[in-house]
């Protein structure tokens, strides 16, 4: 457009050079312009394509977000946040929208998952007290009583020990060696 205004500016030539030059200089112009047309047509088509792609998954987000099968839902919430990067941009007017209705979905089952965890990791940790507390007593019995009794109060240790539950995962086999050594001396 610059060019164009330049142009104006310039005057003329004479008649057989002007409408040569003009010819040419329309001809540079309108391809320029027939590219952008192009470009911002494409642009525009892909930004479509972009936005029905993250609408799906933010469809797909909000009817899996009250999912309590945590671990499938989790990876499957970690792949649509991987896809929704890959997808690329969409245009500004509808941009923000779609994020906010993905975004509240992922947030909305994270908390879910959050809050019903929270209780599973203070039961396994309660569990975890437990069966130190069953290790401690297995090494308070009495090695002088009478072999019967031992062995009835060994016995009973060990009921206790399979009713208690799940301990945290990073814990269970220090915990269960432990058991085992008291068991076996």
């Amino acid at each position: 457009i610059e060019a164009q205004a330049d142009w104006k500016k310039l005057g003329f030539a004479s008649r057989k050079m002007n409408n040569q030059l003009f010819a040419r200089f329309r001809e540079v112009c309108d391809k320029f312009f027939a590219a952008k047309a192009e470009f911002f047509a494409n642009t525009r088509d892909e930004h479509a394509k972009n936005f029905a792609a993250k609408t799906a998954l933010a469809e797909r987000a909000e009817a899996l977000k009250d999912s309590t099968d945590w671990r499938k839902a989790t990876e499957e919430f970690v792949a649509m946040q991987k896809e929704w990067k890959a997808i690329g941009t969409v245009g500004k007017k509808n941009s923000d929208a779609v994020w906010q209705r993905f975004l509240s979905a992922c947030d909305h089952f994270f908390e879910q998952k959050k809050k019903a965890t929270s209780g599973v990791r203070q039961t396994e940790n309660a569990n975890l007290k437990a069966k130190r507390d069953v290790i401690v007593r297995l090494g308070e019995i009495d090695l002088q009583q009478p072999r019967e009794e031992a062995l009835a109060a060994l016995h009973a240790l060990q009921d206790e020990w399979q009713q208690i539950g799940h301990v945290p995962f990073r814990e269970k086999d220090k915990v269960y060696e432990e058991y085992r050594e008291k068991v076996n001396h």
